[in-house]
């Protein structure tokens, strides 16, 4: 992954890193000192309820003022009705994606699905629970932007700014999201 990961990101050259490194050790937030934004992607779930929190009150202060913290993660219920909801919605993402193929087989035999089958080194958290974590971190602008089937993009800004030479603000991200949600 890090090897396809670092091939995509070379067009971007020294703006963009891939690294080998351990999660839960601080020696990797020197690397990310003073970004614009970080991006996790299905990595944060391995972390329990505090390393969670811990995680986003350091990254807040390793970011830029205008940083920005972005996660793609597999998020857990709150309620088992609605983890029932995430396991269906699982499968039937992974058997629409398959396109009838052997994959959606493949998927149930090796009993993929977290929330019918949970493994021990996965430790999601509820998705209102990050959002109030990342909020207590100090992001001022903190949203859930796509969830389906259990996973979910979610994430904070340090700053919510209006467009400027410097970026798109959040506000104008939203808006333009919700303008393509609209044609689809």
């Amino acid at each position: 992954m890090l090897q396809s990961a670092a091939a995509l990101l070379a067009p971007s050259g020294d703006r963009a890193v891939t690294a080998p490194f351990e999660l839960m050790s601080d020696e990797w937030l020197e690397r990310v000192e003073g970004a614009g934004c970080v991006v996790s992607s299905l990595a944060l779930h391995h972390l329990d309820g505090p390393s969670k929190q811990r995680l986003f009150e350091r990254l807040h202060d390793c970011l830029s003022s205008r940083g920005a913290l972005l996660i793609a993660d597999l998020v857990e219920a709150q309620v088992p009705q609605a983890q029932n909801l995430f396991a269906q919605s699982w499968d039937r993402s992974a058997r629409e994606q398959a396109g009838g193929g052997p994959g959606f087989e493949h998927f149930v035999e090796t009993r993929w699905n977290h929330f019918y089958f949970p493994d021990e080194s996965d430790t999601p958290s509820p998705l209102y629970r990050q959002l109030q974590w990342l909020e207590g971190a100090g992001f001022a602008a903190v949203d859930c932007f796509w969830m389906q089937a259990g996973h979910a993009i979610y994430g904070g800004f340090k700053e919510v700014r209006p467009l400027s030479a410097e970026g798109v603000g959040y506000e104008d991200a939203l808006a333009a999201a919700e303008q393509v949600l609209s044609q689809l």
